[in-house]
């Protein structure tokens, strides 16, 4: 466990990378940015990023241990460069508070077992690059984002966030891009098609 001095504004690049017996840090609340390939290879399980962040640099958290990330509520932008969370292939779940978020694609991509990405659903916007998250959570054209087809929110609307998990075996998502709503047929129907809610008899 390593808990960094309270005046840290920023770690640099390759500052703990290859670090493999580092398992637990806590950042302290005045950190402003995390640089590139900073923990690369290291053994971290969990991490919060404070909301004094900014910054996370390229191939910050790469490859290594995480199972979950959490990342605070600020009302300031956070940019989140590219392969940042990429190729940890623990990682199952991130959870994202209330802030503007920019990510690089890929930020988060080949993470086998991300099945469940949480947003705030009062933040205020969010800028994904090309596949940021794929393939939980996408933007149309018209910059309305949401679970992508074969996912859903099964978060009930009286909750603080929203979440994109997969739709079940036997299940559809809905015909219109970004709803997050899976159909399910009902007993002795099935549904014909990867892109259609319509169930025929069986």
């Amino acid at each position: 466990f390593v808990t960094l001095g309270t005046s840290l504004i920023r770690i640099g690049s390759s500052a703990f990378m290859g670090c493999i017996a580092l398992k637990s840090i806590q950042f302290p609340p005045g950190l402003r940015e995390i640089g590139n390939d900073a923990f690369r290879f290291a053994s971290l399980d969990h991490v919060f990023i404070p909301p004094s962040v900014e910054n996370i640099g390229k191939d910050a958290f790469l490859y290594t241990a995480l199972r979950s990330v959490e990342i605070g509520n600020s009302p300031d932008e956070l940019w989140i460069e590219g392969a940042a969370f990429s190729r940890c292939k623990e990682l199952h779940k991130v959870t994202i508070g209330s802030r503007r978020i920019f990510t690089a694609a890929p930020a988060f991509e080949h993470n086998p077992k991300l099945k469940n990405i949480a947003f705030n659903r009062s933040m205020s916007s969010i800028e994904l690059g090309s596949g940021a998250f794929a393939p939980m959570y996408a933007c149309n054209d018209q910059g309305e984002c949401g679970c992508s087809k074969g996912y859903e929110n099964l978060l009930p609307k009286s909750s603080s966030f929203f979440t994109c998990t997969p739709c079940q075996p036997g299940s559809r998502s809905s015909v219109s891009p970004n709803q997050g709503l899976c159909t399910r047929c009902e007993p002795g129907r099935y549904s014909n098609t990867n892109t259609s809610v319509y169930c025929e008899q069986c």
